[in-house]
């Protein structure tokens, strides 16, 4: 649940959508890529896809139907959706190194 937290965080920060809306059921555009934005990090991240599904209380088809929703939507001209990877990926990585830089 840590890293669904930490991702949920980052695009929030990203997105200006808050972690309430991200993890609602709205159907407004700009919360639905938050969401697919969060599913595909933590498909990025080697979570396997029912444990997300499991973990965001959503039917697993909705996670393959997110993953593919992601591709489609990030190859869109003014989609902001691969800055917003680009930068989430950044900032896992930061996440990642400071775990590991407190646990020495």
């Amino acid at each position: 649940m840590k890293l669904l937290e930490q991702i949920i965080s980052i695009v929030s920060d990203l997105t200006e959508i808050s972690p309430d809306e991200i993890r609602s059921r709205s159907r407004r555009s700009d919360v639905k890529e938050a969401r697919y934005l969060v599913i595909y990090l933590l498909k990025h991240q080697g979570v396997k896809t029912y444990k997300i599904a499991k973990m965001m209380d959503i039917p697993e088809r909705s996670i393959y139907y997110a993953i593919t929703a992601y591709y489609i939507h990030s190859d869109e001209d003014g989609s902001m959706l691969k800055e917003w990877s680009r930068d989430a990926k950044s900032e896992l990585q930061k996440l990642r190194k400071r775990e590991a830089e407190s646990l020495q």
